[in-house]
């Protein structure tokens, strides 16, 4: 039987009603998403969009989302597997996640990662007993 090392849990929670490249995703060609703080219609224009459009809200949270892996946790969703350099933890052995939905409306995962070279659980509990009665 294959052990795994201890997994690190982490929430993503991207926010779509504030999101510039959603506004992109929904269409408006006005965003510029060169701009370190683009201009943005209002905060009920934002809302009335995501409404009308629920497929690009969910297009936004699945790009976030692999976004995240790929480029801050070094995942290559073509390969299966960690990439040659590794991300910000270093290189991934596996993750795992689940998405819902918040009462208002948005998307979000929860996620464990297994990083290569980990500890295991076994391990850290060994120790944790150490000196203990």
């Amino acid at each position: 039987m294959a052990t795994l090392d201890c997994p690190i849990f982490l929430t993503l929670n991207p926010s779509a009603a504030h999101s510039p490249i959603l506004q992109v995703m929904f269409g408006d060609s006005e965003v510029d998403l060169s701009s370190r703080f683009p201009k943005l219609k209002s905060a009920s224009v934002r809302a009335l969009r995501l409404a009308q459009d629920p497929v690009a809200a969910a297009d936004f949270y699945d790009f976030s989302v692999r976004c995240f892996f790929q480029h801050l946790l070094g995942w290559d969703f073509e390969k299966g597997c960690s990439n040659d350099v590794g991300g910000l933890f270093g290189k991934l052995r596996a993750f795992y996640g689940s998405s819902e939905l918040t009462n208002r409306a948005n998307l979000h995962g929860h996620f464990l990662i297994w990083l290569k070279g980990g500890l295991i659980f076994l391990t850290i509990k060994k120790f944790s007993n150490i000196g203990m009665s």
